[in-house]
């Protein structure tokens, strides 16, 4: 094999690198908007969850049943 050979197949290899390289920096920004797109939907998720708890009133005691105090009798 010549020297000639060898730079051939090298730069042959350097072009096929390169194309796997362009080829995997557009999977990298795909996925890149794919996770911003699902970022932003959890946030509204927790949103959601947040106004909902909230508007029940969830507090630490969330599960207590608040009641007023007994009246005495004669009141």
């Amino acid at each position: 094999m010549s020297i000639a050979d060898k730079i051939w197949d090298s730069l042959a290899q350097v072009i096929k690198m390169n194309e796997q390289v362009v080829r995997l920096s557009a999977q990298v920004k795909d996925l890149a908007s794919e996770m911003r797109e699902m970022d932003k939907r959890l946030i509204r998720l927790e949103t959601m969850l947040e106004l909902a708890l909230a508007g029940k009133g969830a507090t630490p005691e969330a599960g207590v049943q608040k009641r007023l105090p007994p009246t005495k009798p004669g009141d």
